[in-house]
């Protein structure tokens, strides 16, 4: 049994390994930041920025080749962003207004050509729920 000094609170911890460094809420933290940085500086670099661009591409590709029309404006759009006040509404945890994704009740994968998608067709959604939820179809709330 070894007990140690996290790296980065300082408190005294019993060590699960010789490679241990933080405690379990630093070492979750750590691990959070680390990914971020390692996306940011993937989305910096030349495959990393061609891979974002090229599924930004391929996503409008889609809506266009289907002729989808969204007959809401942006401020219809903000406007039902507010009400949620940040909260996702599947899994409830605040997130913040600015990270809401737009998620289409009936998914555009499965539009049919020509769909109308009116501001009751969309929904304000955390993004791990919105790729989650994936392209099923989900009945309004």
């Amino acid at each position: 049994m070894r007990i140690f000094k996290c790296a980065n609170c300082g408190t005294e911890v019993i060590a699960r390994s010789n490679r241990q460094k933080f405690c379990d809420v630093c070492a979750r933290n750590h691990c959070r930041d680390y990914q971020k940085r390692y996306h940011e500086g993937y989305a910096q670099t030349e495959g990393g920025h061609n891979n974002i661009k090229k599924a930004l591409y391929n996503q409008r590709r889609k809506i266009l080749s289907k002729d989808i029309k969204e007959t809401f404006t942006m401020k219809q759009w903000l406007k039902k962003v507010d009400k949620t006040e940040g909260v996702c509404p599947m899994c409830k945890e605040f997130i913040g207004k600015d990270k809401m994704t737009m998620d289409h009740t009936y998914p555009i994968q499965l539009a049919e050509d020509g769909r109308v998608y009116t501001i009751d067709d969309v929904t304000p959604m955390c993004g791990r729920c919105n790729t989650i939820k994936g392209n099923r179809l989900r009945s309004r709330t």
